[in-house]
């Protein structure tokens, strides 16, 4: 797997929704991309003139084959972290590493998330893999065995520099394969092709979850402290 970044050497321009156009003087198909300039003018650009990717940090490969390392990834808004897939390790429980940009290497963030086939009943963790805008939670579908998704995210502790801890437990969804998080880590959508709630095979179905916690992190501990401060004032 590789990381790359889009480099454009003539100006600083986004590109969008790409268009075909077929020439008038020969039987070929010219690539055009509607873009926008930093000034908000709109235009068509030959992608001849598109930015150069650079490739960021090493690329990252599997331990061992039949791995599938890299058969799902997902980034962070600033994309300074990612998630890897990997369903293929562990006979199949699959497993999620994730990694940190800095300094244009890439380190990885706590250990691999690991499924575990002797004591679950989903496997194939990590064929679809979402993570949060601050790259704080990833959820991880896991298609195999009874099928599922889970969400984890990173807590600080005492003892170590960090790990990550599961939020909550299994949800129960047959064969996901696709999975997208909502920016703020606490909704998620998960699609499966193969049945739906009525196992009817390939017609398929999306399913949203929310966390049963919305309050998170800074927020959460301002609130309990302040509800301990009100409890003990009652009983003062």
């Amino acid at each position: 797997m590789k990381l790359y970044l889009a480099v454009d050497v003539i100006t600083t321009t986004f590109f969008f929704l790409p268009t075909f156009a077929k020439t008038s003087e020969k039987d070929e198909i010219n690539i055009i991309g509607l873009h926008h300039d930093l000034k908000g003018n709109l235009g068509d650009r030959n992608l001849s003139t598109a930015p150069d990717w650079t490739q960021l940090g090493i690329t990252l490969e599997g331990e061992k084959a039949k791995d599938s390392f890299g058969s799902s990834v997902s980034m962070s808004k600033k994309g300074t972290r990612m998630a890897v897939g990997a369903f293929g390790t562990n006979n199949d429980s699959g497993s999620v590493k994730i990694y940190d940009l800095i300094d244009n290497s890439l380190e990885q963030v706590g250990d691999d998330i690991n499924g575990n086939r002797d004591v679950e009943t989903i496997l194939q963790y990590g064929r679809a893999v979402s993570m949060s805008e601050d790259g704080s939670r990833v959820a991880i579908a896991a298609p195999g065995g009874s099928g599922g998704v889970v969400v984890y995210e990173w807590m600080l502790t005492i003892n170590t520099l960090g790990r990550w801890n599961r939020i909550g437990g299994v949800v129960s969804i047959s064969a996901p394969f696709a999975l997208a998080m909502s920016g703020d880590g606490n909704r998620f959508v998960a699609g499966s092709y193969g049945v739906d709630l009525e196992l009817e095979a390939y017609k398929g179905v999306a399913l949203v979850y929310m966390s049963g916690l919305i309050i998170i992190g800074d927020a959460l501990v301002k609130l309990v402290a302040k509800l301990i401060m009100k409890t003990l004032l009652i009983k003062g």
